[in-house]
C-alpha cells in the first residue's frame, strides 16, 4: 500500500471513531439505566409529603417509605403517617424477578385486612391522588421501548424515548409513554402518558435532583392530569441510604403494624434535627 493510501485509511478510521463512540444506545438499555438510577441497590428510608391539589382545596399527607433488596425480590413499603384519618394505610410492593412482575398488597385500617392488589388495580389512584399504585413501585421493563433520539432542555443533554405497554391491564390505561431522561445520570426529567385514544392524559415532571450519600436523587415529582385538570406533588423531605431496616418490616403479615415501626420516628427525628 502506498503512503498516500495508508494515510487515507488512518484518516478515515480516525474520522469514523468519534461517530462510533457517539452512536446512540439501545432503548432497552436506556430503560434499564433509568430503572437503576431511580432504584439504587442500597437500602433506604424516605420521609415524604404528598400534596393533592383539587378544586375543593389541597390535601396534604405525610408518608414514610422504606426500600430494601431481599433474596426473594426487592421491596418498597409506603406508609401513611398523617393525617390521623388516613394514618396506617400501608402499601407493600414486591418485585418478582423470576416472572418480571410485581406483587402489591395493601393494608387499610378501616377494612382491617391485608388485600392483594390485582394487576388491573395497579394503575388506580393512590389515595385519590394523581399517582397510581404502580407509580409508587418499580419501573416496569416489560414495555416495548424505542429511542426517538437525542435532544436538550435547559442546557442538559437528554435522550427521548417512547414506550408501549405490553401487559394487557396497562393498555387499558396507557397506549404509550414518552420519556425524556438525562444522558449523564439516566434520571428522567419528564414522562408523558397517553390514553388508549392517543390523547395526552398525564404529565409527570421530575425536579430538584440532589446528590444524597453519593446517589443522585430526585426530591420532587409532580403529576398533572391534563384531562381532569388536577395535580399532585410528591416531595422528599428526607432520604437516607444504607439505612438499617429489619427484614420483618417488609413482611406482608406485619403491614397492620407497619406505621408503628420505630424506623419512621427515627427518620422524623433526623428531619426535625435538620430543620433546627
Amino acid at each position: 500500500m502506498s503512503r498516500v493510501g495508508f494515510v487515507a485509511v488512518v484518516v478515515s478510521i480516525a474520522l469514523a471513531t468519534p461517530l462510533l463512540a457517539a452512536s446512540p444506545p439501545d432503548a432497552s438499555v436506556l430503560a434499564q439505566r433509568m430503572k437503576a438510577a431511580l432504584e439504587p441497590d442500597r437500602p433506604s428510608i424516605r420521609h415524604m409529603t404528598l400534596t393533592i391539589d383539587a378544586d375543593e382545596g389541597a390535601t396534604v399527607l405525610t408518608l414514610g417509605q422504606a426500600r430494601k433488596h431481599l433474596p426473594d425480590g426487592d421491596r418498597i413499603l409506603t406508609v401513611v403517617l398523617a393525617p390521623a384519618d388516613r394514618r396506617g394505610v400501608a402499601l407493600l410492593t414486591r418485585a418478582l424477578p423470576n416472572r418480571g412482575e410485581v406483587e402489591e398488597r395493601v393494608w387499610v385500617p378501616a377494612v382491617r385486612r391485608v388485600r392483594t392488589i390485582l394487576p388491573v388495580e395497579g394503575l388506580t389512584p393512590f389515595l385519590d391522588s394523581d399517582f397510581t399504585l404502580a407509580d409508587l413501585g418499580f419501573v416496569d421493563l416489560r414495555s416495548r421501548f424505542q429511542l426517538v433520539g437525542p435532544t436538550s432542555r435547559d442546557g442538559a443533554a437528554l435522550w427521548e424515548m417512547s414506550e408501549v405497554p405490553q401487559s394487557s391491564h396497562a393498555r387499558w390505561y396507557y397506549s404509550r409513554v414518552r420519556t425524556w431522561l438525562r444522558q449523564d445520570s439516566a434520571l428522567p426529567v419528564e414522562r408523558r402518558y397517553y390514553d388508549p385514544s392517543g390523547t395526552l392524559w398525564k404529565d409527570e415532571r421530575f425536579e430538584q435532583v440532589s446528590v444524597v450519600d453519593g446517589v443522585p436523587t430526585v426530591l420532587a415529582v409532580r403529576m398533572r392530569d391534563e384531562l381532569a385538570g388536577g395535580s399532585s406533588e410528591l416531595r422528599v423531605d428526607l432520604v437516607s441510604y444504607d439505612a438499617d431496616l429489619p427484614d420483618a418490616l417488609f413482611d406482608p403479615k406485619a403491614l397492620r403494624d407497619a406505621v408503628d415501626s420505630p424506623v419512621w420516628s427515627a427518620a422524623s427525628a433526623r428531619l426535625t434535627g435538620a430543620a433546627g
